[in-house]
């Protein structure tokens, strides 16, 4: 089973060379929101073990530069396949955030993605 990783900026860009896509929580230790998904995250991770599902303190890490960061958590899935990020915009449950990730790469591997 496959763990939640705790990355930062320079952790996450090696990844990137090593992984297709990578699922980016950006957090805030204080934040909530955080805490309480925290738990849900680690369920998303079991549920993709194929996908490296991170993790980024927010609040010592700069969000990579084409994350344009408004709220804790950000979800995003990031690859070098992609122009730019893919952000999550759905209800913070295990349900939506993995049928997000399926569904953003599905499309992307069938070419029928914006990025």
């Amino acid at each position: 089973m496959r763990r939640v990783m705790e990355l930062n900026l320079h952790t996450l860009q090696r990844a990137l060379k090593h992984e297709d896509y990578v699922l980016l929580e950006i957090y805030a230790p204080w934040c909530p929101h955080c805490i309480a998904f925290a738990s849900e995250y680690e369920k998303v991770a079991s549920l993709l073990p194929d996908l490296l599902v991170a993790r980024m303190d927010g609040t010592h890490n700069p969000a990579p530069s084409n994350i344009k960061l408004q709220y804790f958590p950000t979800f995003a899935i990031l690859s070098n396949k992609f122009d730019r990020p893919v952000l999550f915009t759905g209800s913070r449950s295990t349900h939506s955030l993995v049928k997000f990730v399926q569904d953003t790469i599905r499309l992307h591997d069938a070419g029928l993605d914006e990025n």
